[in-house]
């Protein structure tokens, strides 16, 4: 058997048997040569050794860890291996003939008063600002006559007060959520499994699980909530039913219909804590708020939260343009709060607005007099007071939200078809220097002015006939922007 002689910053080979090293002789007793060394010996690298740059903090530790020898034999230490990103685990070593050797975590489970089936907990990991938590543990359930295994699923659930109907959550192998249920026959039952699939989360029934309503014609439609189990263990669940199967729907599709909704509605619930399928509430808080509250636009439910003087603000970037007005100033919806707004769409100042349909409002200005195929923005406006979007493009702008064409019947008409943004650009030619041109404005992008820069003259000898092409150089130059201010 050979062993590792741990040193500061470096692992150098203890001679723990001489076979090892193929010396012209022998020895029978390993820890003969182990016993003249002033270092801890272990019989393979600690982690600590795997990734030095990770560990050194436990470097002095391990440059001190305690000779294995006669007076410490059979002693229990332990070495840290990880990091502050992703965190700590523990390994631990008995001290066995000299060396050093890894053992399960088991060790620190007490024998003294336990029975068949108790369960021990051992923490093996700390957490990290990565994986929030208490920790990472490993459970053991006790055989009997000094012996631990590792729990699995069933031996935790039986560890635990139980009656018929107990419901206990599990870890499965490429199961999002796993659970048990308790049966009058003192077993645990496959109760529920949220397996994933190449279609997407798909859920399994185990044997123990019964639907409590049947979905019939005459419910054709409804939304239920179960609830299974009891407290602090029940599982909620959400169901409508359709062609004759219950079909699993999430807390926010139970809540809020989803049937004849438009634009600016509004929908408000308690979460239930103990469901399975619940929607995704999150704007910035690290704490999830007593009641999720969404905000309908565009067809999707957005979290949002709720100002008691100017109401719902969703948590996206500038849609959907919300404003409010507080004595002369407006303020505008971002990411879930109310911030005075920088630019304000013209329909919410022009007094030529008031009586008006958007419709009407949107033409009012669009000119008299222009050619065919010209093409001019309405008097709608969206405006972007995002920084990001300050940032790139280096100010606050409006853009209209409509754009119209001029055609040979000398009428103008909303422009409802595909259009091409970027033109093609000018033929490289001496003449094309200095020309500028752009690609066109919608309701989110301003168009971008381009500018032939430069035109060169190549000239290559090809074999006695000279040839001639000319490259250009463009650059952009700027933004079309709609309003700036």
């Amino acid at each position: 058997m050979s062993g590792f002689l741990a040193k500061k910053h470096s692992f150098s080979l203890g001679t723990a048997c001489a076979a090892t090293f193929g010396l012209a002789f022998s020895l029978t007793a390993c820890d003969v040569v182990v016993g003249a060394s002033s270092k801890a010996v272990f019989d393979k690298y600690p982690v600590n050794e795997k990734h030095l740059s990770f560990y050194d903090e436990e470097l002095d530790k391990l440059e001190n860890f305690p000779v294995c020898g006669s007076g410490n034999e059979g002693r229990i230490d332990s070495l840290k291996g990880g990091n502050g990103k992703y965190g700590y685990e523990t390994y631990y070593y008995k001290c066995k003939r000299g060396v050093w050797y890894e053992v399960d975590a088991s060790v620190n489970c007490n024998t003294d008063g336990v029975k068949v089936g108790d369960i021990c907990k051992v923490k093996v990991g700390t957490s990290s600002w990565m994986n929030s938590g208490d920790g990472v543990w490993k459970y053991y359930v006790y055989e009997g006559n000094g012996a631990w295994k590792e729990a699995d699923a069933r031996d935790r659930c039986n560890a635990r007060e139980k009656t018929v109907g107990t419901i206990c959550e599990i870890p499965v192998y490429s199961a999002s959520r796993a659970y048990l249920i308790y049966t009058a026959d003192g077993v645990w039952e496959d109760f529920l499994t949220l397996m994933m699939s190449t279609e997407g989360m798909k859920w399994k029934y185990g044997p123990g699980f019964q639907m409590p309503k049947e979905c019939t014609a005459e419910n054709e439609g409804a939304k239920e909530k179960f609830v299974f189990g009891a407290e602090p263990d029940a599982v909620t669940l959400y169901f409508k039913c359709s062609n004759g199967e219950w079909n699993h729907i999430n807390d926010l599709e139970y809540y809020c219909t989803t049937g004849d909704v438009s634009d600016g509605d509004t929908c408000s619930f308690k979460p239930d804590k103990n469901a399975i399928e619940r929607s995704s509430w999150i704007i910035s808080e690290l704490v999830e708020p007593d009641v999720y509250t969404y905000y309908y636009y565009s067809d999707d439910w957005i979290p949002s939260r709720v100002d008691p003087e100017f109401g719902y603000c969703p948590s996206k970037d500038y849609e959907p343009f919300l404003y409010k007005k507080r004595g002369d100033e407006y303020y505008t919806c971002m990411y879930g709060e109310w911030k005075p707004a920088h630019l304000v769409p013209r329909q919410y100042t022009d007094p030529r607005k008031e009586g008006l349909t958007d419709e009407e409002y949107d033409v009012l200005d669009l000119p008299s007099e222009a050619s065919v195929g010209d093409r001019v923005g309405g008097l709608l406006e969206n405006c972007f007071n995002d920084e990001p979007s300050a940032s790139y493009y280096g100010t606050y702008f409006c853009l209209s939200q409509n754009y119209y064409l001029y055609g040979e019947d000398s009428t103008w008409t909303l422009e409802t078809e595909e259009y091409e943004k970027y033109p093609p650009k000018p033929e490289c030619t001496p003449e094309s220097e200095g020309a500028e041109w752009r690609s066109k404005s919608d309701s989110y992008e301003p168009g971008r002015i381009f500018k032939r820069k430069k035109v060169t003259l190549h000239e290559e000898n090809r074999g006695g006939y000279i040839s001639t092409y000319y490259e250009c150089e463009d650059e952009r130059v700027g933004y079309d922007f709609g309003r700036t201010e």
